[in-house]
């Protein structure tokens, strides 16, 4: 057995030491935690193997604490590594309490770089055109962001070139998290942007299928109920104090230890194509409806620029939509209740009755939490009562 270190993420000089010490198999294990959160959820001492102890971000449902060993860490790692291209300077963008954040420090760790930190509370596209534009030009460089940076970075640069050719020295931005709108998808990319999409979670130690395909040594299986599965070495050892939750969603076949996640999806001749989670589906007067499909086409609309679509209850039909719009600031937004009317309409045509939202709450910025995913749970909240 060894001991744990509660490290805070805004120490991030320490975290980055104490997680080298904890890779190499040495020292403590290390509980990166962010700062003024309750930690009595971590134990005093655990298996030898474990390096890194770490919430989920807990967008639609309470967080949940995973035990990582310093194999799945570094096996994910060096797959993005040599997916990438090779190693690089990293762009630190992300909380490193959080998965995503977490391994930029662990890549430049591999790389043997030091990482340029814009925490997520000082990050702006302005910080990051300035702290590029002093790296030597053949540089390769690499970020990882979240969607809501993504836009940022394309608001920003899509009527700056010179900005823009900046923000293009970067060989990859990755973006994953959550789902990313087609659209932004499509901004991004006609600006030459180099995005590459990721899907993955903190149980799979990252982001491990980019742009549809799965990284070496990751397995992608999709069973019948359309649930998919994630397998290999990257795979998260437990969930802290929840053998349950364990023995449920990590299973072993074959040789080959698997993750059973909450996402549908299709694996077709390779490439895997996320549908969205199977608890985004509510049940409508019989009728299933996605929630994904929904936020999908609510940021189609032009004044749109995020939604989240979340299950109200309705005594008629059992469930009902309820939607929350985050107007995008460069649009004239037409009357309110117009183009609340407006959104129920172009959903009802695209996607049905069953999936028109009973009431549309349009608000400056969405709730989100420090992983700048939406906060589902306080979006829910504004529609009771």
């Amino acid at each position: 057995m060894r001991s744990t270190v509660i490290v805070t993420s805004d120490r991030i000089a320490l975290v980055r030491e104490a997680l080298a010490t904890a890779l190499r198999g040495q020292g403590s294990a290390v509980a990166v935690v962010a700062p003024g959160t309750d930690t009595s959820w971590v134990p005093t001492e655990v298996d030898d193997d474990i390096a890194v102890l770490i919430e989920t971000s807990g967008s639609s449902s309470a967080p949940k604490r995973l035990a990582l060993s310093a194999a799945a860490l570094m096996s994910n790692a060096r797959a993005s590594l040599g997916r990438l291209g090779g190693p690089g300077t990293w762009i630190l963008a992300l909380p490193v309490h959080f998965i995503g954040g977490l391994q930029v420090l662990i890549r430049s760790l591999e790389a043997d770089t030091e990482p340029l930190v814009l925490t997520r509370e000082s990050f702006n596209t302005a910080a990051l055109i300035d702290a590029l534009a002093v790296r030597p030009e053949h540089e390769r460089l690499y970020m990882s962001v979240v969607p809501v940076q993504l836009s940022r970075i394309v608001e920003h640069v899509e009527h700056d070139p010179a900005a823009l050719a900046i923000v293009c020295r970067l060989s990859t931005i990755l973006v994953g998290g959550q789902r990313t709108s087609p659209s932004l998808l499509e901004r991004a990319r006609a600006l030459g942007l180099p995005v590459v999409t990721t899907y993955g979670a903190t149980e799979t130690a990252g982001g491990c299928v980019y742009d549809g395909l799965p990284l070496n040594d990751v397995r992608i299986h999709v069973r019948p109920d359309g649930r998919i599965e994630v397998g290999g070495h990257i795979l998260a050892t437990e969930f802290i104090g929840d053998p349950v939750l364990t023995e449920q969603r990590f299973t072993e076949a074959d040789g080959v230890r698997w993750y059973l996640t909450d996402d549908i999806g299709e694996f077709r001749e390779g490439t895997l194509t996320v549908q969205g989670r199977s608890d985004r589906v509510l049940i409508s007067g019989g009728i299933k409806v996605n929630l994904e499909l929904v936020e999908e086409v609510t940021e189609h609309i032009r004044e749109c620029a995020y939604a989240v679509a979340v299950s109200i209850a309705d005594e008629e039909w059992g469930e009902r939509v309820g939607l929350v719009v985050e107007l995008d600031p460069d649009e004239t937004a037409a009357d309110p209740r117009s183009l609340a009317e407006l959104i129920k309409a172009i959903v009802r045509d695209e996607l049905g009755a069953a999936a028109m939202p009973r009431e549309v709450r349009l608000v400056e910025q969405l709730p989100r939490l420090s992983s700048g995913k939406p906060d589902r749970l306080v979006c829910a909240a504004l529609f009771v009562g």
